[in-house]
This record gives C-alpha cells, structure tokens and sequence, in this order.
C-alpha cells in the first residue's frame, strides 16, 4: 500500500463513496481546524493498485520544540477523528497495512508524538 498526500476536493470525492466518515472529516471542517489550530492538515490516502482504500487526516506541525501529528487535534471539540475505510470489505486489513505504511515512510523518525483517536466505527484497534 502506497500513502498519497491528496487535495481537499479529492479527500471530498473519497468520503463520498466511504459508509463510515463524521462531520469533522468534511474538508470543510478540516479548513476551519487547519486556521485556529495552527497546524497543517495532511490529507492521506492509503492506496492499493488504483483504490483508495484509507484516509487519515492528520494535523500535523510543531508545538514548542516538538513535532506532532495528531487525529484530531486537542482543544477543537472534535471528540475523535482518525481513520476512514472504504466501503469494500477490507477494512481490517487495509487498516494495519495503512498504519505500516504510515509508520514506514511518514512517522519513522520525524514524528515525537502521534496521536489517533478513532471513530466508534473503526472497532478493530490492533494496528495502533
């Protein structure tokens, strides 16, 4: 699985054909996060072939002297965010291959603190 940094009309077009996403995953909400929380939203895909089959949004920047990337980020009353899955089955597995991927190319040895609060729909939690 490759990871794909994606704009916010294709983030858009992806939630679309998702079953399980919430309002706080809607680019839209996403901008108004990225102007008063003062980091950067990321946009990720988790790709197969010409699937998407995970998105992640991550808030990602520095506090102090730390670099942090955080699903969702603290003090925005956003009571989780974290991963959505598309809507063909793979899900479990899509996820831990995600997060592999995730580890092995975008947090390995630049991340201090990740944060990932998932959604009442993600109910396997073995990849984080």
């Amino acid at each position: 699985m490759r990871i794909e940094s994606v704009s916010p009309k294709e983030w858009g077009e992806f939630l679309a054909t998702t079953g399980a996403s919430s309002p706080f995953h809607r680019p839209e909400w996403l901008r108004i996060v990225e102007q008063h929380s003062g980091l950067r939203t990321a946009l990720l895909l988790g790709i197969e072939g010409t699937a998407a089959r995970v998105g992640l949004p991550l808030s990602i920047g520095r506090r102090g002297p730390i670099r942090v990337a955080l699903s969702p980020p603290p003090r925005h009353a956003i009571p989780f965010l974290g991963p959505v899955l598309a809507r063909d089955g793979t899900g479990s597995d899509a996820l831990q291959e995600f997060v592999g991927a995730l580890r092995g190319k975008w947090l390995r040895g630049y991340w201090r603190i990740v944060k990932i609060d998932t959604g009442p729909w993600v109910r396997d939690l073995r990849p984080f």
